[in-house]
């Protein structure tokens, strides 16, 4: 997958940093219709930490890939 790297903090524009904290997880965190892992999207996740403090994800997942699926129950009420 290509990550959009992120080249200075969100926040304060800094751009040194130290990693936090990296591991890996599936994309969607939802209920799906059967058991097939092999068929998750799963991405890496790196933390990193500011010299001003903020912590925030170094690469991100493009948003045409994190929100394919939507974040809605499936109906939509009359509310």
């Amino acid at each position: 997958m290509h990550y959009i790297h992120r080249e200075f903090c969100p926040i304060t524009g800094q751009k040194a940093f130290e990693p936090l904290y990296e591991n890996t997880f599936p994309i969607f965190a939802g209920c799906v219709e059967n058991e097939n892992v092999e068929s998750d999207v799963i991405c890496e996740q790196k933390w990193v930490i500011y010299e001003s403090g903020v912590i925030a994800l170094q690469d991100l997942i493009p948003l045409e890939i994190l929100y394919k699926n939507g974040h809605y129950a499936g109906l939509v009420g009359e509310i």
